[in-house]
């Protein structure tokens, strides 16, 4: 499972290698392809979980830790503006986005 990324049929379907259900997005690693339900209940080991990034979490999970912008269990979790909500942070430590830190000169953004 180390090896799967998630795939968008557009379109097109595969037939599960697990299951032979018919899939419109499924997971491959270039030589097989796996439907959602099965790539979900195959478990991870601890090494794959290691391996994990905020990028894979999100494919695998559809979800990551970081989305209350309180915990970033991994270094490329985006850390939202606390102004604007939406921007990533110019400085991970700092407080604003670049665009409202334009907004806001003068005022203290470490």
């Amino acid at each position: 499972m180390n090896n799967y990324k998630a795939v968008k049929g557009l379109g097109d379907t595969i037939t599960c290698d697990n299951c032979t259900d018919i899939a419109e997005d499924w997971f491959s690693d270039g030589t097989h392809a796996i439907c959602g339900d099965c790539y979900n209940e195959k478990p991870m080991s601890w090494s794959e979980v290691a391996e994990l990034t905020h990028v894979t979490q999100v494919e695998q999970f559809n979800w990551c830790g970081c989305e209350e912008q309180e915990y970033f269990p991994y270094a490329d979790c985006p850390r939202l503006c606390e102004i604007c909500e939406s921007n990533e942070k110019e400085n991970p430590e700092g407080k604003w986005c670049a665009s409202c830190k334009d907004d806001y000169k003068g005022s203290d953004n470490e």
